[in-house]
């Protein structure tokens, strides 16, 4: 899987969500996004999140947001394999 380190949600059509790409089934996912003061501006438990830069309706701001994502994937072998990731993205309008 692929998580992007920067989206810009413009409506381009290009890069306009943060999300996880990839290939494997996910089959669990817990994501959460935070400004840079550590306050949270999305969360989200849908294997389909897409985030689109806003917070409450309304759109957030150009900069660093932190990440925190858990996720559970099918792997080739069937197996279920468990990830944490945590990183930042940078949101450009």
């Amino acid at each position: 899987f692929f998580i992007p380190n920067a989206f810009s949600p413009n409506g381009d059509g290009r890069n306009d969500y943060f999300q996880v790409y990839g290939p494997c089934s996910i089959q669990r996912i817990e994501a959460q996004v935070f400004d840079r003061w550590g306050g949270l501006v999305f969360s989200s438990t849908d294997p389909q999140f897409r985030w689109d830069g806003s917070a409450g309706g309304q759109p957030l701001g150009n900069g660093l947001y932190l990440y925190a994502i858990r996720l559970a994937f099918e792997g080739d072998d069937k197996a279920v394999y468990e990830v944490q990731e945590k990183g930042a993205v940078v949101l450009v309008r």
